[in-house]
């Protein structure tokens, strides 16, 4: 006894089917991209954004660099005490 299943197509199947198409084409492209690019090359030419969790030395003088030895707790940025 076959049995026939139906099923209806609407558009916006088919306009959700493009929309991830797209978008894996597009993460897919993107991923390639940075896999052959060279890391070297591209911190060279990249300028490190204006961002409000990066901390300006003149605005906080007691603030930890990367090049900083102190040991001991530290202070982190609303002013309570670290251990790391």
């Amino acid at each position: 006894m076959p049995t026939r299943y139906r099923i209806e197509l609407q558009w916006w199947m088919f306009a959700a089917a493009g929309a991830a198409a797209i978008a894996f084409l597009t993460v897919g492209f993107q991923a390639v991209k940075a896999a052959v690019a060279n890391p070297v090359q591209s911190l060279r030419s990249s300028e490190v954004p204006d961002s409000p969790f990066l901390i300006n030395q003149s605005q906080n003088p007691g603030a930890i660099s990367a090049g900083d030895t102190r040991t001991g707790p530290r202070q982190g940025p609303l002013g309570k005490r670290c251990s790391h």
